[in-house]
This record gives structure tokens, sequence and C-alpha cells, in this order.
């Protein structure tokens, strides 16, 4: 199975580009071809190639090579049949640059993406600027909360799953669970069991969207700064108060990413009740000793629906100067075994978390994905982690942290060339 999602993949990147709005949560989940695919996609591969290699010379093909560029990050190649590669440099969740100076090719003429084989939603989460440019054929990424069963059964709280059910599982019970589980066990007058463990700027995401804000909203093809508005600054107060008024979520005292480690090793302990976390995340919880479920995080305020928001989000893309590229989204098409896709959905699930009824939210949570672009679009990434971490260890307030970013942040917008 291994070895044919491999396959897929090796011959795939032949002609397109992955590009990761961060890494490692979209598509690539081929997890079985039908039988003689392989050869299938082989004779149409080796007839495009023999086509081209007539067609063009090697000085020929040189000179259409994308011009070179530099984002500061690591060499991504642009693969093209019958010719060499194209080699430019790229950050992560670089989307929103490369689509912005002409270097991807949007293929909503390529491919019926009407169709409903296609993921739900896949037009609005694959386009930028009024374009769609990626391509996945399945979405395994979810974020949402993890919650120690154990812990929970013996703090004698009632289930996430229950309250989702009645409707109720909002911030106000996130709240009032998380204080009756932070506790000074051994009586020194340290905490020594959290409600909650997250490194704060994932637990900021997650509450944002969670509350209908947004970090850089993207409508209608125009991008806007968006942690001014109200419901973003609405979510990011509750976090404050969540770090310094009730106290119950474990400080982040490192200021940066060793956070989320220390997180982990908490919540492995069975000494928190909930730690944010995307679903790929509970196959690593083997030593963990307690029970854990999974679920939505909870709605905010002025939520309509529970929201997936996801940086971990990768798609196939084309570069703009790929020859055929009808032909090879065809071949693109053909490759995936469409009729394995729910299978695999299922057990890939199956194996990160434990109960049926968190693989119920689990296969659920890709239909309300909004993948995040933000760390693309100038340093409005590291700006946001700066100001989540300056106020949640209380030197800063939400408002005076959002001010000192906002100008900035607005500017590396602009740069877009997409203002709303």
């Amino acid at each position: 199975m291994h070895k044919m999602k491999a396959l897929a993949i090796m011959l795939i990147a032949l002609t397109m580009l992955l590009v990761t709005a961060c890494s490692g949560s979209g598509g690539g989940t081929t997890s079985a071809d039908p039988p003689k695919a392989e050869e299938k996609v082989e004779a149409k591969t080796e007839a495009l190639d023999a086509k081209d290699q007539e067609k063009d010379k090697p000085e020929e093909q040189a000179k259409k090579e994308l011009p070179a560029f530099d984002m500061g990050g690591e060499p991504v190649k642009f693969m093209t049949w019958g010719g060499p590669p194209e080699e430019g440099k790229t950050n992560q969740e670089d989307v929103p640059s490369l689509a912005q100076q002409g270097y991807l090719r949007p293929v909503d003429d390529l491919i019926n993406l009407d169709d409903p084989k296609w993921p739900k939603k896949i037009k609005e989460f694959s386009s930028f600027g009024g374009k769609i440019y990626g391509l996945v054929e399945n979405v395994g990424a979810g974020a949402g909360l993890y919650y120690n069963r154990t812990l929970l059964k013996r703090e004698g709280l009632e289930a996430p799953h229950e309250l989702i059910k009645k409707g109720e599982w909002t911030w106000d019970k996130y709240l009032e669970m998380a204080k009756k589980a932070t506790k000074d066990l051994n009586g020194d007058g340290a905490i020594d069991q959290w409600g909650i463990v997250s490194y704060a700027p994932v637990h900021a995401r997650q509450l944002v969207y969670s509350n209908n804000g947004n970090i850089v909203e993207d409508k209608d093809g125009k991008l806007n700064f968006g942690l001014g508005d109200p419901n973003s600054m609405e979510a990011l107060r509750f976090l404050y108060d969540l770090h310094n008024t009730h106290k119950v979520v474990m400080p982040n005292k490192n200021g940066n990413f060793e956070d989320y480690n220390e997180t982990q090793k908490m919540f492995h302990s069975g000494k928190a009740l909930f730690v944010t976390g995307e679903i790929w995340e509970g196959s690593g919880r083997e030593e963990m000793t307690d029970e854990f479920g999974f679920v939505y995080f909870p709605k905010g305020p002025k939520a309509n629906d529970y929201a997936n928001p996801i940086t971990n989000f990768t798609m196939w893309f084309m570069p703009v100067n790929v020859k055929k590229a009808k032909e090879k989204a065809q071949i693109f098409e053909d490759m995936v075994p469409w009729d394995s896709l729910e299978q695999f959905r299922q057990e890939e699930v199956e194996y990160s978390v434990q109960s049926p009824e968190d693989v119920e939210v689990a296969l659920d949570l890709p239909n309300k994905i909004i993948p995040l672009y933000y760390d693309g679009i100038g340093d409005i990434g590291v700006k946001y982690n700066e100001a989540i971490l300056s106020f949640v260890r209380g030197k800063d307030t939400p408002e005076s942290a959002i001010e000192k970013i906002k100008k900035a942040s607005a500017r590396s917008v602009e740069r877009t060339g997409l203002v709303g």
C-alpha cells in the first residue's frame, strides 16, 4: 500500500510542485491504485516525454526556465517533463506570494472540481485571489482538542461528546471544566494538575477562528489583516483571561516553540485535562497510559459552527510554465484511487484516535477546514507569535500587543497587491 502511494507521489511530482501552507496535512493519500494504474500512467508520461523531447532542444528548454526568486527559504524544484527542473526558493506557506508573482498556474480550467468525488469545499480552500490553484484528492487535516478521558471521569466532569450532542460545547463549558481540573494535588502551593496545556499561538489561532474571527481574511479575492476586529479581539481577551485571570493554563515559560514540547509532556503524564492538537498528533501518544478523547474545539459566542483552522496543509500546485497542462492534470486525476479514499481516511483516523465518537469528529473536521496562509505574507507569522506570547506572559494586554503589530502587518498584506 505504501509503495503504491510513493509511486503515485513520485510520478506526479515530475510535473507538479508540492507547496505547503506549512507541511503535511493535505493530500497525498493514494493508499492503493487500481490494477494496472501505474502501467497506464507510465505509458502516458512516456508518450508526453517523447513528444516534448522531439520538440524542444536543451537550449530552447533553458530559455523557458522560470526567473530565479528568493524568498528566504529552502529550495523547491519546479519539475517539467522533457526539460530541466526550474528551481526557486520558497518558504512554507508561500502560496500567496507565489500566486501574486505569477509563478503558479490556475487549475480550474483543467479539472471539473464540481464533481462530488473531490473534497467538499475544495473550490474554497484551494483558491487564492479569486483563482483556484491547488489540487488535493483527500483532506486529512483536522485541528481540535484532545482531552484526558481518565482524568475527566476521575473529576466527575461531563464528557465533551455529550455536550456536543446537547449543543452545549462552548467556551463557557471549556472554562468551567478547566477550572475544576486545575489543582494543587500535594498541597505545596503550586499547581501540578492543569485544566489546559497549549502552545499559546496555536491556542490563540483556535480561539480566533472558533469565534468567527480571522488573522488574515481572504474575502472575494481580497486580503485584510483581521486580528483587530471585534470577534478576534474577543478571542484574544478570552485567552488572556484563561492565562492571567483564571490561571487554568500552564504558563508558556520559554516564550518559544519549546513550550509546545512541554505541553505534550504534561498531557502525556496525565496531569492536564485539555491540550490543543491535530488528528495526526494522536498517533504519537503511545507513552500515555490514560485514555484520551478528541473533539471539536468549543464554539465561541460569535460562532456559527465548529471551526478547523489549519496551517499544516499540503496541496499540489502547477508551475506556470508546465507544458501540456491539461493532459498532466488528467494524469493526476487518473492516478487517484477514488474508490479507496474513504477506507483510507477511516483507517488513518482510527490509527490516531481511540473511540468511535472521536473517529466521527475527526472524519467530519475536513468539512469545516479553513486553511491559513498568514505565515506566507511577509513576517506576519513571526509578529503574530511574538504578540500572543507577549500578552499571555503578562507583558502586554491583547489590545496593546495587537496594536504594536497592526500597521506593519497591514503593510505586509498591502505588498501582496490584493488588499480589500
